[in-house]
């Protein structure tokens, strides 16, 4: 097993296991968390957070501060406050880009 690397309150490792009725010497990823499960919910704040990232690389400043902040409120739902400060300092610079 290996972590891929931790945040407050969540440890998340990938372990290889064989699939069921898969070819032998085939291994497919699960995934283990402790501490905090992931949820669905978690999941749509990082999707909508990375949207908000690349509708800023086009200059879609309105739609990425709505995307940023729907992921603000997410996070701040789940109770990731580090994603809750990635998503409103990037809200912030767009905001200010949009105004610029």
């Amino acid at each position: 097993m290996s972590s891929l690397g931790e945040r407050p309150g969540i440890t998340v490792s990938v372990e290889l296991v064989a699939a069921q009725g898969s070819p032998q010497g085939v291994r497919l990823p699960s995934v283990m968390t402790t501490g905090r499960s992931c949820s669905l919910r978690y999941d749509q704040g990082t999707a909508l957070s990375n949207d908000g990232s690349a509708l800023r690389e086009v200059r879609r400043f309105d739609e990425a501060i709505t995307a940023l902040q729907d992921a603000a409120a997410i996070f701040r739902e789940t109770g990731d406050r580090y994603g809750e400060a990635i998503a409103l300092n990037n809200l912030k610079t767009d905001q200010s880009a949009e105004s610029a």
